[in-house]
């Protein structure tokens, strides 16, 4: 890329040049199937998918950059897949193309706080009982924010429980514009340096995996 001259690059952005994928329902199938529609569009009308959550979300609004198993039925041989689709991207975002997750907004709702529940206490112990076992296991590849003690303390780690939680998703890329309403058993949420908030909802069973 660094070959390119700046002539070149102003007109590679503004070339329908990039193949960009979304996923879209099969018609005349009984089953909720989907397929792939594919076009070549620019540069800056193309997303880099580095959030798959919020690609399951918005998978069928907005085109993507490539994705592994495209090039697999593109390329065969000794080539080093990671390496070809590693490439294809930094060429994508630097021609201009956003991540995903840029784009994708987070606003969260509540019912009415339950107060004094039960469920909240013994999840904040549930979670500062297993924590020490999870930060051993990984110790070796990254490290922490925060520490265990200062977790412990009442002020730091704070959990409420709620009748309902919903988080809301909004993605806005060009004339794309939409967003989806989710209800969750929790949320987790911190602002700066504050304290951490563990969100439940008191309506379903908490998805541990949530």
């Amino acid at each position: 890329m660094r070959y390119l001259t700046e002539e070149t690059i102003n007109r590679m952005t503004r070339s329908n040049m990039f193949l960009g994928s979304r996923r879209v329902k099969k018609d005349g199938s009984k089953a909720s199937s989907e397929g792939d529609e594919d076009e070549l569009l620019q540069p800056k009308e193309v997303v880099i998918v580095d959030d798959i959550e919020a690609y399951h979300v918005f998978g069928d609004r907005i085109f993507c950059a490539p994705q592994r198993d495209i090039l697999e039925g593109t390329y065969s041989g000794g080539f080093d897949l990671s390496c070809i689709t590693h490439f294809f991207l930094e060429l994508y975002r630097f021609l201009g193309s956003p991540c995903l997750s840029s784009l994708v907004r987070k606003e969260y709702r509540t019912s009415g706080e339950v107060p004094n529940s039960t469920i909240g206490a013994e999840i904040r112990h549930l979670i500062l009982e297993r924590l020490p076992l999870f930060l051993h296991e990984h110790s070796g590849s990254s490290t922490t924010k925060v520490s265990l003690d200062w977790l412990k303390e009442e002020k730091n780690f704070i959990v409420k429980v709620f009748g309902k939680l919903w988080v809301i998703k909004s993605v806005r890329h060009g004339d794309i514009c939409d967003s989806k309403n989710f209800e969750v058993s929790a949320i987790a949420r911190r602002e700066g340096n504050g304290p951490i908030e563990l969100w439940l909802a008191g309506n379903s069973q908490v998805d541990m995996y949530e």
